[in-house]
C-alpha cells in the first residue's frame, strides 16, 4: 500500500514536470539555462519525462 501510493506521487509528479516542460518550455528554459542550452533538447528532455511519469503511473495503477 504504502509503495503504491509512492509511486502514485512519483509517476505524477514526473508527468506535471514534463508536461510543465513541454508546454512553457521559454519560462522554464529561462530557469534551468545553464543545464540546458537549446530549448530543442528542453522540449525532448521534458517529453521524455512525461512519457516516464505516465507508464510509471499506469504500471502502479494497473497492479
Amino acid at each position: 500500500m504504502l509503495w503504491e501510493t509512492i509511486g502514485i506521487i512519483i509517476a505524477a509528479l514526473l508527468l506535471l514536470e514534463g508536461m510543465l516542460i513541454l508546454t512553457i518550455p521559454k519560462q522554464t528554459t529561462k530557469l534551468i539555462k545553464m543545464m540546458i542550452k537549446k530549448e530543442k533538447q528542453f522540449k525532448f528532455v521534458g517529453m521524455i519525462e512525461a512519457l516516464i511519469g505516465l507508464i510509471l503511473l499506469i504500471l502502479v495503477l494497473v497492479y
